[in-house]
């Protein structure tokens, strides 16, 4: 992952700590920003990443070929904020709290996009756009 700068990147020893999940190998990373913009880029992996921050406005997200997760429980996004997804050859789960309404923008080329749960009351908008190309990218509600 590069954050040039953008952000501080530590450590998760959380569940997957020892680099293993579902029988192959996991690169799990915190990636916290003081900064208004995350980027997080996987390419043939398997990727986890915890997202915090306050007041993000833009999550960039770019995997080839790789299997990525990316949990927003501890991100405090603005309201109207973007995540861009550019997926090729991947699979992508978004951890997404209950309380966002998602705007599915993605434009999707042999792909699916799946929203999983409900959001309920809801505090903020934030708009998914992108580009899957022979991609899945999954939206679960937390």
């Amino acid at each position: 992952m590069k954050n040039a700068g953008k952000g501080h990147h530590h450590w998760h020893g959380g569940p997957h700590a020892n680099g293993f999940h579902h029988g192959g190998m996991v690169d799990t990373e915190t990636v916290s920003s003081d900064a208004t913009q995350v980027d997080i880029e996987s390419r043939m992996s398997n990727s986890i990443r915890y997202v915090q921050g306050d007041d993000i406005e833009q999550v960039n997200i770019v995997s080839d070929m790789s299997g990525v997760k990316v949990y927003f429980e501890h991100a405090d996004l603005v309201d109207d904020a973007v995540i861009n997804v550019n997926a090729r050859l991947s699979g992508i789960e978004l951890y997404i709290p209950r309380e966002w309404h998602i705007v599915n923008e993605i434009g999707a080329m042999l792909s699916g996009v799946q929203d999983y749960g409900e959001d309920t009351v809801i505090t903020k908008t934030i708009y998914l756009r992108g580009q899957a190309s022979l991609s899945g990218l999954n939206i679960r509600y937390v």
